[in-house]
């Protein structure tokens, strides 16, 4: 697998950990030595972050928190961008539509049954692993990660980092800002030198 592949791989591995709670299957791959080796090298011990959790109870604890976390109902962490780039409330705005026209401009489009807004974590995320996946996008991704996720995953990773009560969700936030971090270095590296 060459890099360009693992990066894709690894935006849609977290994509996924962002739109849904881990589920058996998940799980499952997860816990395999391909996959939690190469976790362990970016920084994630899966086997530590899940230690604590019962066997018999972890899918509904894991669960239980990512819906506290980022669905509610109450008081959670939006994982929308327009949350943080506005003034907090607002939820469909002008961010909203700027990334569904980045996506649209790089040919990339949301399925029409998508319950997803575009400028949802794991649709970003996606978009990013979407335009890994294709040739002469380096350009596309540093952009991408300079105009929307590079401005708003520090806050929204560190407000995960405070307020999660697993330390399988903050290792995740952990990872989350960090390949952000790495990746708009390495973009940058390679888009202007």
């Amino acid at each position: 697998m060459d890099a360009t592949e693992a990066r894709g791989n690894l935006y849609r591995l977290l994509a996924r950990c962002y739109r849904e709670a881990p589920d058996a299957t998940f799980l499952q791959q997860l816990e395999t030595p391909p996959l939690s080796k190469a976790l362990a090298l970016v920084g994630m011990d899966l086997q530590e972050t899940l230690s604590g959790l019962p066997r018999e109870h972890r899918l509904e604890t894991l669960a239980v928190e990512h819906t506290r976390l980022f669905a509610g109902p109450g008081k959670h962490i939006s994982p929308h961008e327009s949350v943080y780039l506005s003034d907090g409330s607002e939820l469909i705005g002008s961010t909203t539509h700027q990334v569904r026209r980045f996506m649209e401009s790089a040919d990339l489009f949301l399925p029409v049954n998508s319950v997803y807004l575009p400028d949802h974590l794991s649709v970003e995320l996606d978009f990013m692993a979407d335009l890994c996946a294709r040739e002469g996008t380096k350009t596309l991704q540093s952009e991408f990660l300079k105009q929307h996720l590079g401005r708003w995953i520090p806050a929204f990773c560190e407000q995960v980092c405070e307020e999660t009560e697993l330390p399988f969700y903050r290792a995740l936030a952990e990872l989350t800002r960090n390949f952000i971090a790495s990746e708009q270095e390495l973009l940058a590296n390679q888009t202007t030198g």
